[in-house]
């Protein structure tokens, strides 16, 4: 499943392959399918997000 995440409010850190990058209010990330990866907030302020999955047959 491809997967989408759009952040709205706040800021958050994404963890791909070991290294984390910090993604702001406006930034859009994209995972291709089965590409492990996590999100935390480490930070004060809430984040909030708009995510969007899209399965595929293959």
């Amino acid at each position: 499943m491809y997967e989408v995440f759009h952040l709205t409010k706040g800021k958050a850190v994404f963890t791909v392959k070991g290294a984390d990058q910090v993604v702001e209010k406006d930034d859009t990330v994209i995972f291709k399918p089965n590409e492990p990866h996590k999100q935390t907030n480490p930070f004060k302020e809430a984040c909030e997000w708009f995510y969007l999955g899209l399965a595929t047959d293959r």
